[in-house]
């Protein structure tokens, strides 16, 4: 059954009571057709924009038909203007609507810009469930052959029975394949055990990572057979940001690699880019030890290492080795830092720390990020004030030159305290934000109270930081949205899922480090993969296809 409405094809199906969850199946930034056996023409959409479902029976809070249903669903009052279709008797045979009555209510969607969904009906509607079925296939035919996962339309195609019944058994055999080859890590069931009881102390167990990471750079072959185990990331994961070519969203936080001395070997990783840092102009110990805690029941990590740095000179040593060797082909940044001797209400002084940096790594890094939100260094936390930063960032910009220099903030700041270093950074003409850094409220990590090393002074990261993260992306979004932002999110990052709300909420980029130690070395495989997976359940064909599905939605639902 299908409908033409303009130059849009609409194809729906029946609901069984007036109060009834409905389907729509709505195509997007234009209508194509193809032609179902004995049913007409079905429209579909030519272009990738569907949902996946997980991520869309979450945003609605409802529970989908089936977890691989590809429907965004939300409760909506329809307004009253237009037509309610009853048509012949139609049968089906999917079990999702084979109970329904040969006569019951079809209804119809618009669309005329992408901005407007119009509802048409005559009399006035009661609350109803919609749910809405946005198709993108690769082709017409290739779609209706394979089906949205979960999703059976009320056709039938004219596709053969075994051609049909091999793609399903293609479709079993790869999942079980992903559910055991994408889904259990062997660090997480035994090597992470073996490596926290060998090194109770996590900083030594940091330690031994760059050690080994090191030593893999200078063997021939080691790298290369790292990444190949990793996997490229998927070419639809690439966006250029800030000029620069990210070949996936996930990077590495600052505070991994300090100096710089595994860029190579975190590319291999599969990381999209690497931030290295905090550097600071001349070489400091930081805070005495211990310093850095896990906290596994939690998977959170507490530190308070102070800015611990080899210094500018020989961070530029290690840079121009890497460039040297030509091997890294992702962007590298660099959080900068004033060293721990200066006076935070010096700003002239704090200033110059900063400047000698860039001076000294400018032209080495692909862009600079401005710290002053660390938890860890006396009185840092001051100069996110809107009048510091104005003072402090405008040289740091200067002297940058054309690198880009971004801004990181505190996550537990006030919206109002935020909303005033935002206006600083965007005032200065800084280029983005990295929302956040680790976080000392104590009622944000209640959770941890009754913990080992939970009453450790220092920053806590951990997924507990992400109940901040997304509200704080999206007031940022608003704040600058005039002005061309990035936004880097970082903290509470640690699936697929996870990238992908940071993404849906307006976030360019994401880092992550905690779970990066939790889930191991394949850590950002393993969320690329996850992120692929929800753009193949909607059929995106890049990372913006995707949050044109997200903003679609969010349309539809404020709209309902």
């Amino acid at each position: 059954m299908s409908v033409s409405l303009g130059t849009s094809t609409t194809a729906v199906a029946p609901v069984a009571e007036r109060n009834s969850p409905m389907m729509i199946v709505l195509p997007v930034r234009g209508g194509c057709t193809t032609r179902a056996k004995g049913r007409g023409e079905v429209g579909v959409a030519s272009s990738a924009v569907a949902h996946s479902a997980r991520y869309a029976a979450k945003s609605a809070n409802t529970d989908a038909w089936s977890s691989r249903m590809v429907f965004v669903e939300a409760i909506a009052r329809l307004p009253p203007s237009a037509v309610c279709i009853r048509p012949a008797a139609a049968r089906t045979r999917s079990a999702a609507v084979a109970s329904l009555r040969p006569a019951s209510s079809i209804w119809m969607v618009r669309r005329s810009p992408l901005s407007d969904v119009m509802w048409r009906e005559r009399s006035t509607p009661p609350r109803r469930r919609i749910t809405v079925v946005l198709l993108s296939p690769r082709s017409e035919r290739e779609w209706f052959m394979e089906g949205a996962p979960g999703v059976n339309l009320p056709f039938e195609t004219e596709a053969s029975t075994l051609r049909v019944f091999w793609r399903f058994v293609k479709h079993l055999i790869g999942s079980w394949a992903e559910a055991v080859m994408g889904r259990i890590s062997l660090y997480e069931g035994v090597g992470r055990r073996v490596l926290f009881h060998r090194f109770p102390d996590a900083e030594e167990a940091h330690e031994a990572a760059m050690r080994s990471l090191e030593r893999a750079a200078f063997v021939p072959g080691v790298l290369r057979a790292v990444a190949v185990t990793c996997r490229a990331p998927d070419p639809r994961l690439a966006q250029r940001v800030m000029g620069l070519d990210f070949a996936a969203p996930l990077g590495l936080a600052a505070g991994f690699d300090k100096d710089a001395r595994v860029v190579e070997g975190l590319q291999a990783l599969g990381f999209g880019h690497v931030e290295i840092g905090t550097v600071v102009p001349e070489p400091q110990q930081g805070n005495p030890r211990p310093r850095l805690f896990r906290v596994p029941e939690a998977r959170a990590i507490i530190n308070r290492m102070g800015f611990n740095s080899s210094g500018m000179l020989a961070v530029r040593a290690n840079l121009e080795r890497m460039r040297e060797r030509g091997r890294v082909r992702i962007p590298v940044g660099a959080s900068i830092g004033k060293q721990a001797s200066t006076d935070v209400n010096d700003l002239d002084a704090v200033v110059r720390d900063h400047v000698r940096v860039v001076r000294e790594l400018r032209g080495l890094v692909d862009y600079f990020t401005f710290n002053p939100s660390s938890p860890n260094t006396a009185g840092l936390r001051s100069l996110q004030t809107y009048d510091n930063i104005i003072k402090v960032a405008t040289p740091i910009k200067e002297a940058a030159g054309t690198t880009p220099v971004l801004i990181k903030l505190a996550p537990d700041l006030s919206e109002e305290d935020a909303q005033h270093a935002i206006e600083g950074a965007l005032w200065v003409g800084l280029q983005g934000a990295v929302l956040s850094n680790t976080a000392v409220r104590a009622d944000l990590y209640s959770e941890l109270a009754a913990l080992p090393h939970a009453q450790e002074k220092g920053g806590r990261s951990g997924p507990f930081l992400k109940r901040l993260l997304v509200p704080r992306i999206k007031q940022v979004r608003a704040l600058a949205a005039t002005r061309p932002f990035v936004i880097v999110a970082v903290g509470g990052i640690g699936s697929g899922e996870d990238v992908c709300d940071a993404l849906a909420a307006g976030a360019d980029l994401c880092q992550a480090y905690t779970q990066f130690v939790y889930r191991g070395p394949r850590f950002a495989a393993h969320v690329h993969r996850e992120v692929s997976h929800m753009l193949d359940h909607c059929h995106a064909e890049s990372i913006e296809d995707f949050r044109e599905v997200v903003d679609l939605y969010s349309r539809f639902s404020r709209s309902a």
